[in-house]
């Protein structure tokens, strides 16, 4: 599935050696089609057509509501620039770059299709950003482009699932990770990488193997990174070398205060949806709001997506999307 859409194919065997198959499209968009199931008699196909839409909220601490935020875009992966002035997303579901005014205006479109973008991240100085992207066929790879436009440059080359990257505060190296539950070449869990920006050169981050989503503090003291399964949440120290267990609470990608003294969370799994932090100085746990009534995106990435805004107020994107079932007239091909 690419620019956030898939569509419902038949394929009939021919009989004799070499058999060989042809695939015929049924559907096209704008829809999404899934899940088809034939009729009795054969004359009809019934699909799931999909209509994929989310709204931008941001938590207001104030109403303790979830309301829309910059005119409720259909966007996740959304990410200020270090002074507020500049905003970046991923479009949803269509998975193109952009990046705009810290107002939403004055948009400019950096990645197309058929490249699928996600996890951008500002560079300090606001010239130039990262961000994780597939093309048809090839694993994640982390890319470079300036936030004037141009051609997204690779910055990494091997063969397994790149994603997730972060920079510096000084912008001289960048962290990045693997795929959640994918595995290296040799079967073994992938550890954490930082490129050094003026040597090009990849070194591992001690200890960090089966971590993934890492995120870099403010301060430039910390690394925050999700345990595998996403049932922990990992807190790297640069002064002492050393990662301690920051929260036991299974949680999505963290995200750090604008201060570096709190990790945001987004709790999933048993005991109720909602966001809480975490005091790095001392692991206290505090709730910031109730999901209970909060239905995210229907996509793994958007659905589980969490960020702050400038006033480190959480960003979420809420589902807007449609789901009907179809009877389509077909004739086996």
């Amino acid at each position: 599935m690419y620019n956030g859409r898939s569509d419902i194919w038949a394929i009939r065997e021919r009989a004799g050696w070499p058999r060989k198959a042809v695939a015929t499209q049924l559907t096209a968009g704008p829809l999404s089609f899934v899940t088809p199931v034939p009729s009795r008699d054969g004359s009809k196909l019934y699909v799931l057509g999909i209509r994929s839409r989310g709204e931008l909220v941001r938590y207001d601490e104030k109403s303790k509501e979830l309301v829309p935020f910059l005119g409720g875009i259909s966007a996740d992966g959304v990410v200020f620039s270090k002074d507020g002035k500049q905003v970046a997303y991923t479009a949803y579901p269509q998975g193109t770059l952009w990046r705009a005014k810290a107002d939403g205006s004055e948009k400019l479109q950096l990645t197309f299709s058929p490249m699928q973008a996600f996890h951008p991240r500002w560079s300090p100085d606001g010239k130039q950003l990262i961000f994780s992207a597939m093309m048809p066929g090839d694993p994640s790879k982390i890319y470079m482009v300036a936030a004037t436009g141009g051609i997204p440059e690779p910055l990494t080359s091997s063969d397994t699932n790149e994603v997730s990257p972060d920079w510096s505060p000084k912008g001289d190296a960048i962290i990045y990770g693997g795929f959640q539950g994918f595995l290296s070449v040799d079967f073994t869990r992938q550890p954490l990488r930082i490129l050094d920006l003026k040597s090009h050169q990849s070194s591992e981050l001690p200890g960090s193997e089966g971590l993934v989503c890492p995120r870099w503090s403010p301060d430039g003291r910390y690394i925050a990174a999700s345990a595998n399964g996403l049932d922990k949440t990992m807190l790297f120290d640069f002064a002492s070398k050393q990662w301690h267990v920051v929260s036991s609470t299974p949680a999505v990608c963290s995200a750090w205060s604008s201060d570096s003294q709190y990790l945001y969370l987004r709790k999933i799994g048993a005991g109720g949806a909602g966001i809480f932090r975490v005091r790095v100085s001392d692991s206290k746990v505090e709730p910031v709001a109730d999901l209970g009534k909060f239905r995210g995106s229907t996509e793994w990435d958007g659905g589980l997506w969490l960020n702050l805004a400038p006033d480190d107020s959480p960003l979420l994107l809420r589902d807007r999307g449609s789901e009907e079932i179809y009877s389509l007239d077909w004739q086996l091909p």
